[in-house]
């Protein structure tokens, strides 16, 4: 692994604003009719929902002339609902902290300090049972007072969910008399059900239009950052060839945040490497450097596909984390995919719509290398956490170590798909293809190379291997 420090001057350790054109014209198509409509963008974490929605809320952040028109003909406030639901189960603060700050996100939006004078803020520590009530009142008088439409930008909707129902039933009112709601959620709405009643559904949900799903950049528009990217590397020293583009791409797939992280540590290497030659790029250790920065994002998307919400059940806001570390439905059929192997129709449609996996040449995959050895690499752990895990042997063969040698990123990739199939013969085609993909297939001699350098640190004596066997005209086997 490469270790790196970003410097200041990299230019993608913060990136601003960019795509999603062909969502921003649906949602702009909505707000535009008459009423305005109320419109949900549903996608899993680290796609940007949130990005698009301070976006949306910036008058000052306008890219194209169709931007600066919506933000000149509508007052958008913005609030971040998150941290709504962890208040230690006080239902009353949390309803009375999310109306204080929806009133005073749109106070301070409209600068009506001459006009309108702000509300004293409630003592938190003693509050009435009326509190919120009273603030959704005041809310109501400043909607009153303003000509133009407001649109309140509400992220992390999930945590309104869990508010006493009249927040759901407050808010509904309001929409049907002064302002209008984009919000972003990883759920469709229907299922954010109020937590200590399960059979009724939150009154919001039927003001609403069809969801906008947030998912993966279009190929377009990652040709188009791409190509940005490429001149901003050069304007500051780092210089980037087609190979370079390609290796982004293969790592990223069209995630906006994993290219985001492989552009800013192909930035740092080419920077260090500065007049070598390609032969010289060390692309294996860039790409597991890549690989651990980017843990957070694929953990995030993996622990997702835990929750019951995806499998339609009510109940979204249970946290999964102290769950049974069995695999659910849908990380089963993430893993299928990034293996190679057959799953339902119904997975895959799903995993396609939230923007996991995408169909290549007839063939679905996971949606970038990164997360695919994330994927595979989670299988591992799950098998390693059963009780009875397989153990390798010592050097003198006789006493047994927990865990895996000191592999390379490219010979643990082998031994993790091996083992993943122990005791059963796997063709080398099979393995060239499942760990570099149709155009980057090593030759046959050098995935053998590969085989010998696990062999020298699992086998008790290399040269007559006793667990990673080579079958003649087959392939490799890993025994059991």
């Amino acid at each position: 692994m490469i270790s790196f420090s970003l410097q200041p001057d990299n230019p993608f350790t913060r990136l601003p604003f960019w795509g999603r054109r062909k969502e921003l014209a649906t949602l702009y198509g909505r707000l535009t009719s008459d009423p305005p409509q109320c419109t949900p963008l549903i996608g899993e974490a680290t796609f940007g929902k949130s990005a698009l929605l301070r976006y949306l809320s910036d008058p000052d952040n306008a890219i194209t002339p169709e931007d600066a028109e919506l933000k000149s003909r509508f007052v958008f406030a913005y609030l971040d609902c998150a941290s709504y639901a962890d208040q230690g189960g006080n239902e009353n603060y949390a309803s009375a902290r999310f109306w204080w700050d929806l009133y005073h996100a749109l106070w301070k939006k409209l600068n009506t300090k001459d006009k309108c004078p702000p509300l004293e803020e409630p003592e938190w520590n003693a509050l009435e049972e009326d509190t919120d009530f009273q603030i959704r009142l005041a809310l109501e008088e400043l909607l009153s007072e303003r000509s133009e439409r407001v649109i309140f930008v509400l992220d992390n909707f999930e945590a309104v969910a869990r508010m006493p129902i009249r927040a759901s039933e407050w808010l509904r009112s309001l929409a049907l008399s002064s302002c209008a709601y984009v919000i972003a959620s990883r759920h469709l709405l229907y299922l954010l059900y109020h937590s200590t009643n399960w059979n009724s559904p939150s009154p919001l949900w039927n003001l609403f239009s069809d969801p906008i799903y947030i998912a993966l950049m279009s190929e377009d528009e990652v040709r188009s950052f791409l190509a940005q990217a490429k001149e901003q590397a050069k304007a500051r020293g780092s210089a980037w060839g087609q190979e370079d583009i390609d290796f982004v791409r293969r790592c990223a797939g069209r995630h906006p945040e994993l290219l985001r992280i492989a552009c800013a540590y192909l930035f740092e290497q080419r920077l260090y490497q500065k007049g070598s030659s390609r032969s010289e790029f060390d692309e294996e250790a860039l790409e597991y450097s890549i690989y651990k920065a980017s843990g957070r994002v694929c953990s995030q998307l993996w622990k997702g596909l835990a929750d019951p919400a995806l499998s339609g059940l009510p109940g979204s806001q249970h946290d999964s984390r102290g769950a049974s570390q069995e695999l659910s439905f849908y990380q089963k059929g993430l893993l299928n995919v990034a293996q190679g192997l057959p799953a339902e129709s119904r997975v895959l449609f799903d995993l396609a719509q939230y923007g996991l996996i995408e169909q290549v040449g007839g063939e679905w995959s996971v949606f970038s290398e990164i997360m695919r050895q994330f994927v595979l690499e989670q299988a591992r752990m799950a098998v390693r956490a059963e009780p009875n895990v397989e153990k390798l042997p010592a050097s003198d063969g006789n006493t047994p170590v927990k865990g895996l040698p000191n592999l390379s990123y490219r010979e643990r990739q082998v031994y993790d798909y091996l083992k993943a199939r122990a005791g059963a013969v796997c063709a080398r085609e099979e393995i060239k293809r499942a760990i570099w993909g149709e155009n980057e297939e090593p030759t046959n001699s050098a995935l053998q190379k590969i085989i010998e350098r696990i062999r020298e640190k699992i086998e008790p004596d290399p040269e007559n291997p006793r667990y990673l066997l080579a079958v003649r005209g087959q392939g490799y086997m890993l025994r059991e």
